[in-house]
């Protein structure tokens, strides 16, 4: 829970001086910020193994519940909060390719 999903699209939107749109469709890609639990023991295996596929399209699971949010691309950011003794969380941002 607490999984965010959506798409950021490229669309261009312009208005003119009467309000009217001129839509320009362009292609969009799939998004998705989850929370996950970790062990406090496994922080730094988890950094390490993120770190090593920065730079390499994967594919991320989410929940099998949504088609959704299973992604194929990169994440564009993440962070761990050493919040409990025994657990920290891990926010991850994930950009799907086109």
């Amino acid at each position: 829970y607490g999984l965010k999903l959506g798409i950021q699209d490229h669309s261009i939107k312009q208005q003119d001086t009467f309000g009217n749109y001129t839509i320009l469709e362009r292609a969009f890609n799939n998004y998705a910020q989850a929370q996950v639990l970790v062990e406090s023991a496994g922080v730094d295996q988890v950094q390490t193994i993120l770190a090593s596929y920065r730079a390499t399209p994967i594919v991320y699971v989410g929940t099998d519940e949504y088609q959704s949010s299973i992604i194929y691309g990169f994440f564009k950011e993440f962070y761990t909060l050493v919040s409990y003794p025994s657990h920290s969380i891990l926010t991850i941002e994930l950009a799907g390719l086109t």
